[in-house]
């Protein structure tokens, strides 16, 4: 009996200690950005949404050949699998600063990539017969359509306080529509995204960024 039961206490620690080196595989950090943490999923997320501007580039730049040694050539000293993982990182800074604002917000609650999985795939199981709008979210596509669909809340949210644009900026934006008075709304809205882009680009810029 102590033989049988000293095996079944190995095997409960083993499956324990897989269960959480998975975990641990799972929940891996690639970079901190402001004291919030980017995992192994995320940046996976967007290396495969760049790949294919990765190789386009390198095609028409270099005239490149894509062949099973095209990730690691040397290109003016960079290789594109470095040029994919940074503009994949850069991707993340960026999702998690605009996710982080949302979160202040009031928009979401969970902004980790696990969390809004989870709320896609919950959004996916409801029953929408006779619903008017969106059915189903893409499952490879639902970390940026809630980053979209977040970022434009936060115009909405952000454009009545701190990014309200002055008459000024939005006599700007009117110049490139027609009548005014049919056009302000317009004019408006893109007043208060450009503001909205150069505050994202100056907190990218500020991040801190720990690899």
């Amino acid at each position: 009996m102590k033989t049988v039961r000293t095996i079944l206490i190995l095997i409960s620690v083993f499956l324990f200690l897989l269960c959480s080196c998975a975990e641990d595989e799972a929940v891996a950090t690639v970079a901190v950005v402001n004291g919030e943490t980017i995992t192994q999923e995320e940046f996976d997320y967007f290396k495969a949404r760049q790949r294919a501007n990765i190789i386009n580039y390198y095609i028409s730049e270099f005239n490149a050949k894509v062949d099973e040694d095209f990730w690691q050539k040397d290109f003016n000293g960079i290789t594109p699998e470095k040029d994919l993982e940074d503009r994949a990182i850069s991707e993340c800074v960026k999702a998690k600063i605009q996710l982080v604002l949302c979160r202040e917000n009031g928009i979401y609650d969970d902004i980790s990539f696990v969390g809004l999985r989870q709320r896609a795939e919950k959004f996916n199981s409801q029953d929408k017969s006779g619903a008017i709008g969106l059915k189903t979210i893409e499952m490879d596509t639902f970390y940026t359509y809630y980053i979209d669909t977040g970022v434009m809340e936060l115009k909405n949210i952000l454009g009545e306080k701190e990014l309200a644009p002055t008459q000024e900026e939005i006599n700007v934006c009117l110049e490139n529509f027609g009548t005014r008075e049919e056009n302000y709304t317009a004019a408006r809205k893109t007043a208060i995204s450009k503001k909205y882009d150069d505050m994202i680009e100056k907190l990218c810029k500020e991040a801190d960024v720990q690899k």
